[in-house]
């Protein structure tokens, strides 16, 4: 996924992202294991490094306006 197959129209609307977690993110220097999780929010912002999003889930809200790699964005669609 990169910048160029995100249309710039998405932004300001709700997506689905899989985002690459630690499995542990209250102890990230002891977490050495890797998992992908489903989040729903706003996309804020697409560019060539990834994206800004503030994002959460049924069991977990991130922090408002994240910037997200693009090697951490597995997946990332509309839910509108």
């Amino acid at each position: 996924m990169d910048a160029q197959s995100v249309p710039d129209s998405w932004v300001g609307r709700r997506v689905e992202a899989v985002v690459v977690r630690p499995v542990n993110p209250d102890q990230p220097g002891f977490s050495t294991s890797l998992t992908a999780l489903t989040y729903e929010g706003v996309l804020e912002e697409v560019n060539d490094r990834g994206i800004v999003a503030s994002l959460s889930s049924e069991a977990e809200v991130l922090a408002a306006n994240t910037f997200y790699p693009w090697g951490a964005v597995l997946s990332l669609r509309l839910t509108e």
